[in-house]
């Protein structure tokens, strides 16, 4: 017999575990990357290329999106019940942790070895870890006006102490789709290229500070969201003037969003290296 509870915060979701009776090949599957902590009692768990391990107190797990687990409860019993924790945090609060370690360490490249070592890959021990989740579960517990916030405060410093811990490539592997969040990001702009763009319009976006997502977006592209969308628009121009479409250089500057021509000629030579005429007449003689 399983009990099962939930406790959430603004970005955190915690499924809390127990078992009263033996029970064998109890099976567990998470819609989404998982951090599970076992708390008290013992259990074995058969997990994909992890195999078949003992799961004792102490003990913390990083569970892939969609990796189905067989679990049996050999001790299980009122008197001396199994608790596992399960922590689901959300997208945009692992981005921020991931991106705070970051600009501290400069040190979060994924190997590139083509085989993991589950055994060290997922499976940890650490006991700052383990006092970060306890101070957590008190924070669930406490009637505070400012409850949500700690709460988010400790998930990342749990994600962060996760990442100091052998099991940082398994997580950014299964938790870390930064690739995704820029790349939706990019396509936004490309998609609204003929519309207002703003850095707090992108921000809001990746679901980021503004802050953090302008350094997030220069570290990821090189460049910054604003040299960005002129390239992207210098882009469109060049399409449109390419397309014989016989547009003027002042029509195609207000469809791209510019009030003065001049200006968008000038942002034009900076990046092609030709006014837009000149890129026009060079187009008209390759043709």
């Amino acid at each position: 017999m399983e009990r099962k509870a939930l406790v959430s915060s603004d970005e955190l979701e915690l499924f809390l575990y127990e078992t009263i009776a033996e029970s064998k090949d109890v099976k567990l599957e998470f819609n989404t990357p998982a951090i599970a902590i076992m708390l008290r009692g013992e259990k074995y768990v058969e997990m994909g290329d992890l195999g078949r391990f003992k799961y004792m107190p102490g003990e913390s797990l990083i569970v892939p999106s969609g990796q189905k687990m067989s679990i049996d409860f050999p001790t299980a019993s009122p008197d001396n019940p199994t608790q596992c924790l399960a922590f689901q945090p959300k997208a945009e609060l692992i981005e921020e942790a991931v991106y705070d370690y970051y600009t501290k360490t400069n040190d979060l490249e994924i190997e590139k070895e083509d085989q993991f070592d589950f055994s060290t890959d997922l499976l940890m021990r650490d006991e700052a870890i383990l006092h970060t989740v306890d101070h957590l579960m008190r924070l669930f517990s406490e009637n505070n006006e400012h409850r949500d916030l700690f709460i988010s405060m400790s998930t990342k410093e749990l994600i962060i102490r996760i990442l100091q811990s052998k099991a940082r490539r398994a997580f950014l592997n299964n938790f870390y789709k930064r690739e995704n969040r820029m790349t939706h990001v990019a396509t936004y702009i490309k998609e609204n290229i003929f519309n207002p763009i703003s850095i707090q319009d992108l921000s809001q976006e990746a679901h980021m500070s503004r802050s953090n997502f302008f350094n997030l977006f220069k570290h990821t592209f090189g460049i910054t969201p604003n040299e960005y969308i002129i390239r992207q628009k210098i882009e469109k121009a060049k399409a449109i003037i390419s397309s014989s479409s016989h547009q003027s250089i002042t029509q195609i500057a207000y469809q791209l969003g510019y009030s003065d021509s001049s200006y968008f000629s000038k942002q034009f030579k900076r990046v092609t290296g030709y006014t837009p005429r000149q890129y026009e007449s060079l187009r008209r003689n390759k043709e």
